[in-house]
């Protein structure tokens, strides 16, 4: 994966004058198979077992991921918060197909959050809202795994090879007082990587699970 452009987004007035909106293009319950969310978890995880000290300190890393700092009982609340900033933020591209459906390729399905259109090629539109820090220096876009498989794993199912990631960062980078910062990546992953990646990673973890009745 490949960082060509981020930017912070400094939205003004004019931005909420013209602010529609989105519908989305689909609406529909989630079909049955194996789903990217279920590989990247198995991927994640891997086969460490319960308690074992390497797959707590994923947990917690997963936990920060979602800033599950209250416990599950805040689960709801950062769900609705993370929909919330989706929606309101697609809002603001009028030319994006906002939440377009299911897209299956190798019997994995996956569901974008958008979809927009760059010279002909499909563009993939991900929305992220963290607690993390927006500093680079801490933690370099292209090593946040997570949402990187993700999207590798979009680009490979729907055929594109470029990304845009919206990201919301709450407490911006942790510099008093917290300003919240909207950060748009654009990300390219050549045609080469995304099939090989698709190939040794992604298609043996559904084989498997797909095996195993899952």
């Amino acid at each position: 994966m490949n960082l060509i452009e981020q930017c912070d987004v400094d939205l003004q007035a004019i931005d909420m004058s013209v602010w529609k909106a989105p519908v989305a293009a689909y609406i529909g319950e989630r079909s049955g198979g194996v789903h990217l969310t279920q590989i990247i978890a198995k991927l994640w995880f891997g086969s460490l077992p319960a308690g074992d000290p390497a797959r707590l300190q994923k947990e917690a890393e997963l936990q920060e991921e979602i800033g599950d700092i209250h416990g599950e009982r805040s689960y709801p609340l950062r769900m609705a918060l993370g929909v919330a900033w989706e929606r309101w933020a697609a809002g603001l591209y009028p030319e994006m197909v906002w939440q377009p459906g299911e897209f299956t390729r190798d019997g994995i399905t996956g569901s974008p959050d958008g979809i927009s259109e760059y010279c002909g090629m499909p563009v993939i539109d991900e929305f992220k809202f963290t607690f993390k820090s927006s500093n680079p220096e801490k933690r370099p876009i292209l090593r946040e795994t997570l949402w990187m498989w993700q999207i590798s794993g979009y680009l490979a199912i729907t055929g594109s090879t470029l990304a845009r990631l919206h990201t919301l960062y709450v407490n911006g980078d942790y510099r008093h007082p917290y300003t919240p910062i909207y950060r748009l990546y654009t990300l390219e992953l050549k045609e080469e990587e995304r099939e090989r990646l698709w190939t040794a990673m992604f298609v043996p973890v559904a084989q498997e699970m797909s095996s195993a009745g899952i």
